[in-house]
């Protein structure tokens, strides 16, 4: 899970993806 948080925040700066794969 870390990893992919990890993965996702390097591809999408902004928090909306993150918050959404989240």
């Amino acid at each position: 899970m870390k990893l992919r948080n990890n993965h996702v925040g390097r591809q999408a700066k902004p928090p909306t993806i993150l918050r959404s794969a989240h």
